[in-house]
């Protein structure tokens, strides 16, 4: 039987997380009670994003409107983690993450987004 993964945030993405609270609580409920739950089952199911931000996974969500950046650390095999980075509206969400991060972006700054799945 394969292990089971967990969930870890980051201060920046706990931080993520508690604007959410007070801002946009039914936002939040959808991320704690079908975001996580979809990506527990199946860690994934994000896009795996490229360049500069490669070995990070994005998952949009809420008529992807919104998006949450996370890892996944596979460093201990019994117990695999998914390490949320960020969780926020998909305007400028790469380029603030590629900050966040500390990496570089495009000859204007950006950060690459994924390529459409269309």
């Amino acid at each position: 039987m394969p292990p089971e993964w967990s969930i870890e945030a980051t201060s920046s993405a706990e931080d993520d997380f508690t604007y959410l609270k007070r801002r946009q609580r039914r936002v939040r409920q959808h991320v704690r009670n079908r975001v996580f739950p979809a990506l527990l089952a199946n860690p994934r199911l994000g896009e795996e994003l490229q360049r500069e931000l490669a070995g990070v996974w994005s998952y949009h969500f809420w008529n992807a409107r919104y998006r949450l950046a996370y890892t996944l650390d596979e460093s201990d095999q019994d117990h695999p983690k998914i390490v949320v980075l960020a969780i926020g509206l998909k305007d400028g969400f790469y380029k603030d993450l590629a900050e966040r991060l500390g990496v570089g972006g495009d000859e204007n700054g950006e950060a690459e987004a994924p390529a459409s799945r269309e």
